[in-house]
Order: C-alpha cells, then structure tokens, then sequence
C-alpha cells in the first residue's frame, strides 16, 4: 500500500520505486490542498477528481519494468507530477501525447523525469 499526498501544486512522494517483482500497486491519494485535484494515470485510464480533505484508493497495475507517469490533470502545467519506476532512468511505459525524441526530458522543463 502506497500513500500519496497532494498539496497545492506537488505531490509528496513525488517518485516511488516499485519494489521488485510487483504486479500492482494498492494506492491511496489524499488531497491536502486547498484546491481540486485529479489523480491521472493515463496509460491505466485512472483520472480520479479529488475535493480538498478527499482521499481515493485505486490500483495501478505494473505491466513490466520502466516507469508510469501520474499527474493533476488540472494542474500539470505547475509541475504537479511525478512517477513510479523500477530503477533510476526507467523509460516511461507506454508514454503517450510525448513530443520530445529523447528521454532526458531538456527540452521540456518540468516535463523530463530524472529518477
């Protein structure tokens, strides 16, 4: 069981290691901000809308090794986003909607993950 916790404009954690040999991920959002958030995994098609002092659980499924991103949808564009990996520079696992060539994210500030 994983927590994670989303303040106005972060999550915290922001990136948390799989363990070794997961399948799926149990995880409980809480929204400890003052604002309206989701919690977007869009290659699991999860998006939960989450109000101030709400808290959600859900799974993510781990279809192998490398990353999977999640975000506030409403809030993205501030930087509220973060990942699950395996091990420290996991490509993203089915990345979608990318428009960068390389994974060492330069090209778009916020947007390049560095496990």
């Amino acid at each position: 069981m994983i927590e994670i916790d989303q303040r106005d404009y972060s999550f915290s954690p922001t990136f948390i290691q799989i363990p070794a040999g997961t399948t799926s991920l149990t995880v409980t959002v809480k929204n400890m901000g003052q604002n309206e958030h989701t919690f977007s995994v869009p290659t699991q098609k999860i998006d939960k809308v989450l109000n101030p002092g709400e808290s959600k659980t859900v799974t993510v499924n781990v279809p192998g090794p490398g990353a999977i991103a999640f975000y506030c949808r409403f809030h993205k564009s501030k930087g509220m986003q973060g990942a699950f990996f395996d091990k420290v520079g996991a490509k993203l696992i089915g990345a979608s909607g990318t428009t960068s060539s390389g994974s060492n994210g330069g090209s778009k500030g916020s947007g390049g993950y560095g496990y």
